[in-house]
């Protein structure tokens, strides 16, 4: 009798699994109940897939994979394969939709202080953030002012108001700065935030009472009820206003600039717990950073103007057997671990345009998602000022590398050969996304580093007319903690106007044609795609771009819309894509899981 899949070993099926892409991964869990049942119980059924694939999973804290149950594997590469079907399909299906109106309305128990409700709609969505799941958006004002929404109700469920910046340091050019991970502590669903402020001086000083620095928040999530409970539980005084900062588990690390440079500065880490500061490797100056579990990745410029990314690797979570969310450290082990050496794996980024400096500064989007398996890959996007095509750069590193070294040197058992700093030549520019002709605003890239979205005004001369397979004429709203769908009722739909107004696009770089296959004027920053029905030669670099765009569907609210536009994005996580004006108005626009 014949080898079929059902009689395998399980090492072999395994092995098969190891070889296949997401979709085909997918595709086989699904062959007969054998497969789905192994695809359920064994989690080395998904591990080497999922930890090499660019589709975002929806996982909102950062587990590793290895960490996982195979029911989560499995449930997360559905989800991914499902949302990527529908952005890539010609007939994408938007599930759900909300639109939420200025000013927002306000979950039962939540209280406007005086400072938020004298804020304009402008003022109070000056920055944003939402989080992996589709459920929270978080906007600070340019008071300083948290409000957090939640998306599947509309409602605001906190608005924080304590923290502040001072008139002298708001002329001083005080920035506005914060970044926030997304945990789970047992059952708990919480955020860590940590955003520039002015905090009490630590200075002698009494004519100095206030002075730049940062704050941690810790918010508690309850989304049954469109609640968020909103805890101040540290702050610490710095010598400048920061440019970036992050924040994931015990540590924050920040980019201090220095004296007459605002584009760049030093990187510096602390443990938010006492502020310790952790000794670091000498890094270049950085415009960017970002902190993950394991390791922080900065985008670095050297003296002689080189682009680098750098990754340094901290031993707390290996040496300690403890969760990067677990501050819980003795005092001994603590002053230990601070003061040792950490491993530096360092870049060389070929881009040859100009790097940051006096008024020019080039847009860097850095594209990653912390799995904790062993090859890690980051997209580094890349934008000159003026110009709306994209630069895409994509190293691999060796995450075990630099975690064994990290141990070793925090166990005392690294050798006298042991070299802590690593230098590599990354790739050259792998794609490029050339900008289309009449854009209003450039397009963004989504945190995979391999999917853009981005909107074309329509010509007022465009008249709706139904049937229009674009647009969504009958509205659906969303009920909070229930999936499923309720008409919209007129008091909470945006008045349509006559004439279409908005398209929303989205693509991917899979179908981008390589910098080797594009022609010349195509590799000039003034190139731009035309897109009023020229028809490009085949296989051309235009042509492929062309052919990879999908046109998302939209409400009819949306698309018929009359306002300046303030931002647009997609989560990939979750399928969900936002969209806002300067008047505060906003669409959830849900292409994942309605």
């Amino acid at each position: 009798m014949g080898l079929t899949l059902d009689t395998l070993p399980e090492a072999i099926v395994f092995e098969i699994c190891n070889w296949l892409d997401i979709f085909s991964l997918v595709n086989l869990s699904e062959v007969n109940n054998a497969l789905r049942s192994l695809a359920n119980t064994r989690s080395s059924f998904w591990l080497e897939t999922l930890s090499s694939t660019d589709l975002m999973l929806s996982f909102t804290d950062p587990t590793p994979l290895s960490e996982r149950d195979a029911q989560e594997l499995s449930t997360a590469a559905h989800r991914a394969v499902m949302i990527e079907r529908n952005l890539t399909s010609n007939e994408t299906k938007l599930h759900s939709w909300r639109y939420i109106p200025w000013p927002f309305e306000l979950s039962e128990g939540v209280t406007p202080s005086k400072r938020a409700m004298d804020e304009t709609a402008q003022g109070a969505i000056k920055m944003h953030l939402v989080d992996g799941s589709g459920e929270w958006m978080i906007f600070v004002s340019s008071r300083n002012v948290i409000r957090v929404v939640h998306l599947r109700t509309g409602k605001v469920a906190a608005i924080y108001d304590k923290l502040y910046y001072s008139d002298r340091d708001l002329a001083a050019g005080a920035t506005f700065v914060w970044g926030v991970e997304i945990f789970y502590e047992g059952t708990k669903h919480m955020a860590r935030m940590v955003m520039s402020c002015s905090v009490p001086s630590e200075s002698p000083d009494e004519d100095d009472k206030v002075t730049p620095g940062l704050a941690v928040l810790e918010m508690d999530l309850d989304a049954a009820n469109s609640l968020v409970e909103v805890r101040l539980i540290g702050t610490k005084a710095l010598s400048a206003f920061v440019l970036m900062s992050d924040v994931a588990g015990p540590f924050v690390v920040t980019i201090i600039p220095e004296h007459g440079n605002d584009k760049e500065g030093a990187v510096t880490m602390f443990r938010w717990i006492d502020w310790s500061p952790i000794k670091l490797p000498q890094l270049f100056k950085a415009s960017k950073c970002c902190l993950f579990e394991e390791y922080f990745i900065s985008i670095g410029n050297s003296p002689n103007h080189q682009l680098f990314i750098q990754i340094v690797a901290y031993p707390y979570k290996s040496c300690n057997e403890k969760s990067p969310n677990n501050s819980d450290l003795s005092d001994e082990e603590v002053a230990r671990l601070i003061k040792i050496p950490l491993p530096l794996q360092s870049f060389h980024i070929p881009y040859t345009q100009p790097l940051p400096s006096g008024s020019y500064q080039p847009l860097f989007r850095l594209c990653h998602r912390y799995s904790g398996q062993r090859f890690s890959t980051v997209h580094l996007w890349i934008r000159s000022p003026g110009y709306g095509s994209y630069n895409i750069f994509t190293i691999k590193f060796d995450l075990f590398d630099l975690r064994t070294r990290a141990e070793k040197v925090a166990t005392g058992s690294a050798g006298e050969n042991l070299s802590l700093v690593q230098h590599f030549i990354g790739p050259p520019e792998t794609k490029r996304v050339l900008q289309e002709e009449g854009l209003r605003h450039y397009a963004v890239a989504t945190p995979s580093g391999r999917r853009y979205l981005w909107w074309r005004p329509t010509p007022h001369t465009v008249r709706y007319a139904p049937p229009n397979p674009w647009i969504v004429d009958e509205g659906y709203s969303e009920e909070a903690g229930d999936d499923s769908e309720t008409s919209v009722t007129a008091a909470t739909a945006a008045v349509p106007h006559e004439y279409e107004m908005f398209e929303l696009y989205t693509s991917s770089t899979d179908g981008l044609a390589p910098l080797s296959e594009m022609e010349p004027e195509t590799l000039d920053r003034w190139y731009r795609v035309r897109v009023d029905g020229y028809k490009y030669p085949p296989g051309s670099a235009s042509a492929k771009q062309l052919e990879g765009i999908r046109r998302l569907p939209v409400p009819k609210s949306l698309a018929c819309m009359q306002g300046e536009l303030f931002l647009f994005l997609l989560v990939e996580s979750c399928g969900t894509a936002l969209v806002q004006l300067r008047t505060g108005d906003f669409w959830v626009l849900r292409y994942g899981k309605a």
